[in-house]
């Protein structure tokens, strides 16, 4: 009996090390930090994202800025995103007009506006799948004049994309800006930023990269044990995506199949609506109407344009990409014991 209660006891201990240890490694890994598109509500967040039976826990709103995220960035103080800009400098034409004259403050004002970035789906129950419908909008008052004066960075920010997906014919407050946060707290439906070197936070689609041709690549060694980089690419309607103003200005929706744990399959649908049309000559009849949404137009998502959480960013500066699966929806976490 007592060689039989010993070897249980030892058993015990051990299990109970190795949980200590893979828990403190998880907090390690859930408190890294990211960078996130943040001044702007991503409404597939639940406002109150309690269950129904702990109704004495505090509601926590949309990306509210817990002690945790505080203290990363009162530690790595304001989020530098100027290597964007850098990239992909300004046209002549739009130099000059963004100059101010001599004596003067360059005051570029934002009038108050929305924007709605949409990605559809059969349930409206967001812990069950196929993914509910998403839709985030942006909502906020205009500046106001006297502000401070605008970096370049925020000059560089009225470059006209060409992406498909993006349209300058409305305007946006212009406040969202690159902000760091922590693994744990990225939803889906959340717009992030990669640089060089950095582990990838979640299984996140490609809308950009900082190549030309759209191409950026990936070490996947912790996913299958392969150390050669494999290519990924950004989607052709995403591509002319380049800075947060940008993405203000982007109209699509996503649908995506349920999570699996397949890690060489995927399959989801970029939709948007084509560029609005205005009526010509041509049309009398309809001359002086509202301008018109053109069809809708889609591109196919696989799995050369996902990124998955786990792996690594190389020999690609950047990467803007939209959060598909976060948490143990992830490839990787649906492959563990």
């Amino acid at each position: 009996m007592l060689p039989l209660v010993a070897i249980l006891a030892i058993t015990g201990i051990k299990d109970l090390v190795e949980d200590l240890r893979r828990h403190s490694l998880d907090n390690e890994v859930n408190n890294s930090a990211v960078t996130r598109l943040g001044d702007w509500a991503n409404v597939n967040v639940p406002e109150d994202d309690r269950p129904w039976w702990a109704f004495w826990r505090k509601a926590n709103p949309n990306h509210k800025v817990s002690k945790g995220v505080r203290k990363l960035r009162e530690k790595e103080g304001s989020y530098d995103a100027t290597f964007l800009y850098t990239d992909n400098p300004l046209p002549a034409e739009s130099r000059d007009e963004l100059t101010p004259p001599p004596g003067e403050l360059g005051y570029f004002p934002a009038s108050a506006s929305s924007y709605t970035l949409e990605s559809t789906g059969k349930d409206s129950n967001p812990t069950s799948y196929p993914p509910r419908n998403r839709s985030y909008t942006l909502e906020s008052t205009p500046s106001r004049p006297g502000g401070p004066t605008p970096s370049l960075a925020v000059s560089a920010r009225s470059r006209k994309s060409t992406s498909d997906v993006v349209s300058y014919d409305h305007s946006t407050p212009g406040t969202a800006k690159w902000e760091r946060t922590l693994w744990k707290k990225l939803e889906v439906g959340d717009v992030i930023l990669l640089k060089e070197n950095e582990q990838i936070p979640a299984d996140v689609v490609v809308l950009a990269t900082s190549d030309s041709d759209g191409l950026c690549f990936v070490e996947t060694k912790n996913l299958d044990g392969e150390t050669n980089l494999k290519p990924r690419k950004s989607l052709k309607a995403t591509a002319g995506i380049a800075n947060e103003e940008d993405i203000e200005h982007a109209q699509f929706w996503v649908d995506s199949e349920a999570p699996h744990a397949n890690l060489y399959s995927y399959n989801g649908v970029l939709r948007w609506r084509a560029k609005e049309e205005k009526p010509g000559m041509e049309h009398p009849v309809i001359e002086g109407r509202d301008r018109e949404m053109g069809g809708e137009q889609q591109e196919p998502i696989t799995i050369n344009e996902l990124l998955l959480r786990g792996c690594a960013l190389r020999n690609t500066k950047w990467v803007i990409g939209l959060v598909l699966f976060t948490g143990a929806d992830t490839k990787i976490m649906l492959n563990q014991g």
